[in-house]
């Protein structure tokens, strides 16, 4: 399979013998910090064109809505057997799967549901090797200042199982509510974080100065690329 990228374990932290940050990050190339990072229109249907999407370095795919509730996806825009992610693949882009829970009272219910967090876990791994994907995007938007706490536990599970497989973690940061996200605890666990692009520069500057602050390295951090 073609890749465009190269990827290394970080065990320096676990090496270290600090047991309670023993972490292992799965990063792309260092000496790539600025990647050209979409979210693949999974409403296109039968016009894929690999020339749209062959100077991507990742494409994420809408593969898994998360369900609240029980953690199982409500939907998955046909993850499984779409051809779109071996063709990206084959063309070399990183393609991975996006969980996402929108709704910021079913962000409550879920990150408050213990049973639904670990199935979800076991679930995403499962369709992670079912298509042989780089990695997991997890997108949940509006989540409440009262749930800080709960939403680092949670990624931080995610992290570990998901590195295990030796597959990267990408977590959307939003352009509103950034004190919900701790970002010096999650970025011991986080591969990336992404930004939806915004219409007006001064305020995307604006919102990424102010994550910056909050401490997110700046390698870490990308600006999702509009599809043309």
């Amino acid at each position: 399979m073609a890749c465009k990228q190269s990827y290394k374990h970080d065990a320096s932290n676990s090496e270290a013998g600090e047991s309670s940050n023993a972490i292992s990050h799965v990063n792309l190339d260092s000496s790539k910090t600025s990647l050209k990072f979409g979210i693949y229109p999974t409403t296109t249907k039968n016009d894929f064109n690999a020339n749209t999407y062959k100077d991507f370095d990742v494409l994420s795919y809408a593969g898994y809505a998360i369900d609240p509730f029980t953690g199982d996806a409500m939907h998955t825009n046909n993850w499984e057997l779409s051809p779109v992610v071996d063709s990206l693949q084959y063309i070399g882009v990183d393609c991975i799967l996006l969980a996402t829970i929108t709704d910021s009272t079913a962000n409550r219910q879920f990150l408050n549901n213990t049973k639904a967090m670990a199935t979800f876990i076991v679930n995403s791994s499962s369709k992670l090797a079912i298509q042989n994907a780089e990695g997991i995007h997890l997108q949940l938007d509006a989540v409440a200042l009262a749930d800080r706490h709960k939403l680092t536990n949670f990624v931080t599970m995610l992290a570990t199982h998901t590195h295990k497989q030796g597959k990267y973690v990408v977590l959307s940061l939003p352009n509103t509510y950034p004190n919900a996200f701790d970002v010096k605890a999650l970025s011991k666990y986080v591969d990336y974080y992404v930004l939806m692009p915004m219409s007006n520069t001064e305020a995307q500057d604006k919102v990424m100065k102010a994550y910056l602050n909050l401490g997110v390295p700046i390698e870490l951090l990308q600006v999702v690329k509009p599809i043309e």
